[in-house]
């Protein structure tokens, strides 16, 4: 059985690698430290859940909800806002907004656990898990909700670079994307380095290598995925 994608957001490095590890047993974990960086993210992985801190640099936890609730592909996605801010008037604002459950730091690791199963119990996440939500090119499949990637029924990990990677190529496959285009896809304006984007291409190609699509670079324009022995 998959394990359902949780999105965290957090500005604080810390509290975002604390939940992670204390998450990864039960689920796979994407993460996002500000609210632009959760907007594209929820919309290219479509996460089964997702934690949001309420203060954030730019566009705080209340306003990413209301912008998450105005997708149609994320109406209905599980939102739990964990803040340290105890506070009657946010809780109500929180919960206008459209958030599902409200948590104060410090929590209980069990409580977080149990409040995520019963989230995803209660939504019509869990069903998009166990749907038909997917993408097929040849004999690869990008299965949304799952940072992985099957060829020929055999299920391969992705890093959240690669899956969006080949969400964004798969989605225009046969196209020429431009790396200005993926890095803006990936990282937006926090761009770590020029060069970014090469190892992440390098081992996304290593792992589809036994698949029917074919990761093609184009030298100085970018990249495509073909079906193989066909022309770009």
């Amino acid at each position: 059985m998959k394990r359902p994608i949780v999105l965290i957001v957090d500005d604080d490095s810390y509290i975002r690698e604390l939940l992670a590890q204390i998450l990864s047993e039960n689920f796979q974990i994407a993460l996002a430290k500000d609210g632009d960086e959760v907007l594209e993210d929820a919309r290219l992985i479509k996460p089964a859940l997702i934690i949001l801190d309420m203060i954030m640099p730019g566009k705080n936890g209340i306003e990413v909800c209301k912008i998450l609730r105005e997708q149609p592909e994320l109406k209905e996605t599980p939102i739990i806002m964990m803040t340290a801010i105890d506070d009657s008037e946010q809780r109500i604002n929180a919960f206008n907004a459209g958030i599902d459950d409200y948590i104060v730091k410090p929590f209980l690791v069990e409580e977080l656990v149990a409040r995520i199963n019963r989230k995803l119990e209660r939504t019509s996440a869990k069903r998009a898990i166990f749907g038909d939500s997917e993408v097929r090119f040849g004999n690869l499949k990008l299965q949304f909700n799952d940072l992985s990637v099957e060829i020929d029924g055999t299920r391969c990990e992705l890093g959240q670079v690669e899956y969006k990677i080949l969400n964004v190529l798969l989605k225009k496959s046969g196209e020429l994307v431009s790396r200005q285009e993926l890095n803006d896809s990936i990282w937006g304006q926090e761009l770590p380095s020029d060069r970014a984007l090469d190892p992440h291409i390098t081992s996304l190609r290593k792992k589809i290598q036994k698949s029917q699509g074919e990761l093609k670079t184009v030298y100085g324009k970018g990249y495509s995925i073909i079906l193989k022995n066909s022309e770009c």
